[in-house]
């Protein structure tokens, strides 16, 4: 995991890493750091398309592990969220700052801290949950997902996904289309989402090869 705070280029390899990624894009992109709180960054990628068409990629690393949960939205303010880890009220802020409209829960796979917030994020939003049917048990098991054997005393839970994505496809949420391909390794149920207007792939904890 690449992770905010950012300091400077040229000793992150987090900020080099987006400043490649925005170099791709032709100068279309504006990177930007906001501060949401004291000693809190979160990483804004603007990517401004053809036709006047612009989309933001809010990194946010929640929680202990500080695994990034990701935001994306569009020019007419809909918005996915993958991966919602813990820390609730920072995915509410970024959302309410915004005016964004959040239209589902993406979930790269089950591990306890992709999944910590969910049930939060769900019924703020009354937005439903997608997840692998390989990992369908894990939401609600925590063995399954790991926090009963990594916390000490806790177990974290969230309710049975809304839908369970059973083969590779494409999906669609509002104006949103996302390539489903199946990645696992990390974990039986991994998936990635892929997303042609971004050229990006939210895949997890997933790493692939070059």
């Amino acid at each position: 995991h690449c992770k905010p705070p950012i300091k400077n280029s040229s000793s992150n390899p987090c900020l080099l890493l987006h400043h490649y990624y925005c170099k791709t894009f032709m100068n279309n992109c504006l990177f930007q750091i906001l501060k949401l709180k004291q000693n809190y960054d979160i990483v804004l990628i603007r990517i401004n398309r053809k036709q006047g068409k612009s989309m933001n990629v809010y990194q946010l690393p929640l929680g202990p592990l500080q695994t990034n949960c990701y935001i994306v939205s569009n020019d007419v303010k809909e918005a996915v969220i993958f991966d919602p880890g813990e820390e609730a009220d920072i995915i509410f802020n970024v959302i309410e700052e915004n005016k964004l409209k959040p239209l589902a829960i993406l979930l790269t796979h089950a591990h306890f801290d992709h999944i910590g917030a969910v049930d939060e994020v769900r019924d703020e939003y009354n937005i439903p949950v997608y997840i692998h049917k390989y990992e369908a048990d894990w939401l609600t098991d925590g063995q399954k997902n790991g926090s009963a054997s990594f916390l000490r005393n806790q177990s974290i839970f969230a309710r049975e996904a809304d839908h369970l994505i059973e083969k590779e496809g494409k999906m669609e949420f509002g104006q949103f289309t996302f390539s489903i391909f199946e990645t696992p390794g990390h974990s039986p149920g991994s998936i990635s989402f892929y997303n042609k207007e971004l050229r990006t792939v939210f895949s997890g904890d997933a790493l692939f090869q070059r």
